[in-house]
């Protein structure tokens, strides 16, 4: 389970942020604050060459990721399997380079509500609940308006098509 979800540029300044753990998030902002800069004190005195991506820290486990300019970081519980972690936060970051064709930090900042968007399509209340890029990304689509409903039968979801009354079944509505 994660406990929490948050990118940070080199600086340690919080670009997006998810507390999933009610225990951290029942903590204060000044508590969550201190939370991220003890993480991110622990990152930066760690030496990328020498050591794992995986750090103990309080009573949960950390794994981080460093992309470019930003360090992606999933706060998780210590029996959890760090390599799902690592690959779930990689996922995030092909998911963000598909929406945003070769993203960088600009598009986090102002582009926050899409961010995040994508980030609750792919985990739900700390759990990884879609992996599949296509179909975030086509999700996102239809929410934005920008793909029709009849378009989800590409991912096997029901298909909508006009019902000539309310309320009743048609069979042929069904993607096969």
């Amino acid at each position: 389970m994660f406990h929490a979800f948050f990118m940070l540029n080199r600086q340690g300044k919080l670009r997006i942020e998810r507390w999933y753990s009610m225990a951290l998030k029942n903590e204060t902002e000044r508590g969550r604050q201190r939370a991220v800069r003890e993480i991110f004190s622990l990152i930066q005195s760690r030496d990328a060459s020498k050591t794992s991506s995986i750090v103990e820290w309080r009573d949960k486990k950390f794994v981080y990721k460093r992309y470019a300019s930003l360090y992606t970081v999933a706060v998780i519980d210590p029996t959890d399997n760090e390599l799902i972690a690592l690959s779930t936060m990689h996922r995030f970051v092909e998911l963000l380079d598909r929406k945003f064709e070769n993203v960088c930090e600009l598009d986090i900042t102002y582009c926050f509500l899409e961010v995040y968007g994508l980030l609750d399509e792919m985990i739900i209340a700390g759990e990884l609940c879609e992996s599949s890029l296509k179909q975030i990304l086509l999700l996102i689509e239809v929410q934005e308006g920008q793909q029709s409903l009849e378009n989800l039968d590409l991912l096997g979801v029901l298909q909508f098509s006009s019902v000539q009354e309310p309320g009743f079944f048609n069979p042929k509505a069904h993607a096969i």
